[in-house]
């Protein structure tokens, strides 16, 4: 079974993520997509981050009615932060029978050089990238990891978590960026206030 692992924080889930999810699983051939919430993001300061189990429970309603797309909790009993490779070994463990892809931005692939163990990434695993605003993947690139990547022809998104966070902060609509399911839980619990 050929399984995407979408890794985020997903801070909250917005639709530009189930949108690349769904262009995803047709150019990859895909069986699923893994949503991993990653608990604690190397890149990232823990107390940036909402509680991880809420972020579980909004990327699961955002996900109601994708047969295909399912969120993934995998790192939450794993060391903290959330190194990808160490991921990848632990999903492995558990689940021989499945052949992983990572699925990135072109934001993510421009620096994975920063990652802990980015070349065994690279020589292990194939990766899926879809374009970022203002992060072109250069035809040098390319040509160097030829046949471990794979650029999707998504739809660019001008979408990010960041954002929906500072406008629900200054009270700005935000309602279209999320799916139904996760405004309402938003709303109703006051998250992000």
């Amino acid at each position: 079974m050929k399984v995407g692992l979408f890794f985020g924080s997903f801070d909250p889930p917005h639709v530009g993520h189930t949108i690349v999810a769904e262009f995803i699983i047709e150019a990859m051939e895909a069986e699923e997509i893994w949503m991993v919430i990653s608990p604690q993001n190397p890149f990232k300061k823990e107390q940036d981050l909402s509680d991880e189990k809420q972020r579980f429970e909004l990327v699961r309603k955002a996900l109601n009615g994708h047969e295909k797309i399912k969120p993934c909790d995998h790192e939450f009993k794993l060391e903290r932060p959330s190194y990808t490779i160490d991921t990848l070994r632990s999903l492995k463990k558990d689940h021989p029978e499945k052949e992983f892809f990572l699925i990135m931005g072109s934001d993510n692939l421009l620096g994975i050089k920063n990652w802990k163990d980015y070349q065994k990434i690279l020589d292990g695993y194939e990766i899926a990238v879809y374009p970022r605003p203002g992060h072109e993947v250069s035809t040098e690139l390319l040509e160097r990891l030829k046949g471990r990547i794979q650029l999707v022809d998504a739809p660019v998104m001008e979408l990010s978590s960041t954002d929906i966070r500072a406008r629900i902060r200054s009270g700005k609509v935000y309602r279209m960026k999320v799916k139904e399911a996760v405004w309402r839980s938003i709303e109703r619990d006051g998250l992000y206030r």
